[in-house]
């Protein structure tokens, strides 16, 4: 099954071509609508917007010969580009695992789970809800950052209350209660 349902040529000079994605596809590879192939220099180029990470370029220059037998092939085969998608988010994902360093809180074989890290980050993606039913396993919530660990408890102990203010279930309390809250320093 293709990731593509359909595939634009939007400049036969000089060779460039936007492969859509299907609803499957977007999910998949996490792009907006479309990525686009095309040539600068002579070498194929690979350009999208990742939903998280944003604008993403790939450049194929191997060098001689090679950059333009591999434009040629990328454009009649615009599939060809999704490993290389693949690949960058893979990357995406490690260096923002790394990078985050605020509260994150997820749920965990069906416990809640909050982890507070010190220090700033600038790559993370918030939620703007503070209701703990609604996050999934990939998202997160900013709770700040903190320069003492004597701050990161005192507002561990404050998001866990609110939490478990919002559970409306008997349920939903034992659920958050059992899950894991911790610091990380």
């Amino acid at each position: 099954m293709t990731n593509i349902s359909y595939i634009e040529n939007v400049d036969h000079f000089e060779g460039s071509v936007v492969a859509w994605l299907t609803p499957a596809g977007r999910e998949a590879l996490q792009i907006e609508n479309a990525f686009e192939i095309n040539s600068t220099n002579g070498c194929a180029n690979i350009e999208w917007t990742d939903v998280k990470f944003g604008d993403q370029h790939i450049e194929i220059a191997p060098g001689g010969s090679e950059d333009a037998r591999i434009l040629d092939y990328m454009l009649a085969n615009p599939e060809s580009a999704i490993e290389n998608i693949e690949d960058r988010l893979e990357e995406l994902k490690e260096k923002a695992a790394h990078e985050v360093t605020d509260i994150r809180r997820a749920f965990l074989d069906g416990t809640a789970a909050l982890v507070f890290k010190l220090g700033g980050s600038e790559t993370c993606e918030w939620l703007e809800t503070d209701d703990h039913n609604a996050l999934t396993s990939d998202d997160s919530m900013d709770g700040g950052s903190y320069d003492t660990l004597a701050e990161a408890e005192a507002a561990l102990e404050s998001v866990k209350a609110e939490f478990l203010a919002q559970c409306g279930t008997d349920e939903d309390r034992a659920n958050l209660e059992a899950g894991e809250f911790r610091i990380l320093w």
